[in-house]
């Protein structure tokens, strides 16, 4: 292939899945970096982690796995930011001198292979003091459309898990049975399909059901409605002490806990599939 950036991230790629110490879930986040992410300007990537959770169907903690193995096997170089919003690591492919095509690469060299890694394991030193500093940050503006010439999903990684639920409309009528205020469904349902675009049905599911707790008893005007709590990502509020419902009360509300119960059911089923 003529064009150089597209043949050093095919021989990237490739040798990430001849890798057999690395987990299917690493090998999706790679395929995921390269063909969506990676900047042919710059030669490096920068998504949220949010966003690569969100792109493979996986949570934040096993993101963050994935992309450390990736970093101890000599795959990937991660240069770390300062933090604040908007911030996010930049994330640079390495392609290991034995397997890189003739030539000269845009992917850099001179990051520590696994050889090296294991090395600095041994010795107690950090592999981090070989990251970039600040000031050697790669120039180039982030793009948001895929790069040229994509690669076929398939060709890279097996098929991910399926969602939670078996449609969007079914994620959004559990949400709709477990939240505490049932009001302009139409809009509720408009601002859910924006929030899943940020987070996962899991976290919306326990934030529902934790809120749903915490308004036990209280006045139903002050609690919110669907779209302003989804809206406003209170999924991420701090939680508060719920109210202690009496035993009388918790006969009476048996239909709201049944639906309580059959989102956490779902939640821990789609956990434990993601575990397995």
């Amino acid at each position: 292939m003529s064009d150089k950036f597209t043949a050093d991230k095919l021989a990237w790629l490739e040798q990430i899945a001849c890798d057999p110490d690395l987990s299917i879930l690493a090998k999706a986040v790679a395929m995921v970096i390269a063909v969506r992410y990676l900047n042919r300007e710059s030669g490096d990537a920068w998504p949220a982690v949010e966003t690569l959770a969100t792109d493979v169907g996986r949570g934040k903690t096993q993101i963050h796995e994935a992309l450390k193995a990736l970093e101890l096997r000599g795959h990937l170089q991660i240069t770390l930011t300062a933090g604040g919003k908007g911030q996010t690591n930049r994330y640079r492919p390495f392609l290991k001198p034995s397997e890189k095509p003739e030539g000269k690469s845009r992917i850099p060299s001179g990051y520590p292979n696994r050889s090296e890694t294991q090395t600095l394991r041994n010795s107690g030193r950090n592999p981090s003091e070989f990251r970039m500093k600040p000031s050697e940050k790669p120039k180039g503006n982030p793009i948001e459309e895929p790069i040229e010439e994509p690669i076929e999903r398939e060709s890279i990684s097996p098929p991910l898990k399926r969602p939670l639920a078996e449609s969007r409309d079914a994620e959004f009528d559990q949400f709709w049975r477990v939240y505490p205020r049932r009001e302009a469904k139409a809009t509720a349902r408009r601002a859910y399909e924006k929030a899943r675009k940020v987070v996962s049905v899991e976290t919306i599911l326990e934030g529902a059901i934790r809120y749903a707790k915490e308004r036990a008893f209280e006045d139903p005007k002050y609690t919110k409605h669907p779209a302003t709590w989804l809206t406003g990502e209170c999924w991420g509020d701090e939680p508060r002490q719920p109210q202690i419902i009496p035993p009388q009360a918790q006969r009476s509300t048996g239909r709201a806990r049944s639906y309580t119960d059959e989102a956490m059911e779902l939640i821990a089923r789609r956990r434990q599939e993601e575990q397995s």
